[in-house]
């Protein structure tokens, strides 16, 4: 009876433990979206969508600079294609449950209570303000940067190749 009532005992905080846990989960899943949402996320991510389509038609002009070439007639449209099908595969829309479930995986309840609570201040609205600007001027660091790097990385690259790989005069149209 002794063990009977053992077992019991056993399951019923075993129960009661996962109970705990899901409620847990649960509450850190809606301290996640609301985070989210203190964090301006759709908006964030629209602001860096943006600086990230301008930071492309940027590297790529810089790229074809650096070979000595010109963009091909007609690959804006191709490009902005591209950009308007990633954008939509990484809408706020379609990747809001993933974050939710991240941020409520990543954090404990206090600390999400306490980004929501940084993000809802005054230096947290700064933060997010400012973040757009900071983001695209580190972006155009590393741009500048890796500019310098091209002409070092196409001779490594020639290097590398058979010779026959490597034409002798430009292709046809890009003289």
């Amino acid at each position: 009876m002794k063990k009977l009532t053992a077992m019991a005992l056993s399951l019923m905080v075993i129960s009661f433990d996962d109970s705990a846990r899901a409620d847990d989960t649960s509450a850190r899943h809606a301290l996640a979206e609301r985070l989210l949402e203190a964090m301006q996320m759709e908006k964030q991510m629209e602001k860096s969508m943006e600086a990230m389509n301008a930071q492309i038609a940027i590297t790529k002009a810089n790229m074809l600079e650096t070979v000595g070439q010109k963009p091909p007639a007609g690959t804006a449209p191709n490009t902005l294609s591209m950009m308007e099908r990633m954008a939509e595969e990484m809408s706020y829309e379609n990747i809001k449950n993933d974050y939710v479930a991240i941020y409520a995986e990543v954090f404990s309840t206090k600390e999400l209570e306490g980004l929501i609570a940084f993000y809802e201040s005054p230096i947290g609205l700064a933060w997010l303000d400012k973040q757009p600007d900071v983001m695209m001027r580190t972006a155009q660091i590393a741009q500048n940067k890796m500019s310098k790097l091209m002409p070092l990385m196409m001779e490594e690259m020639k290097k590398s190749m058979p010779p026959q790989a490597i034409p002798s005069t430009p292709p046809a149209g890009d003289q």
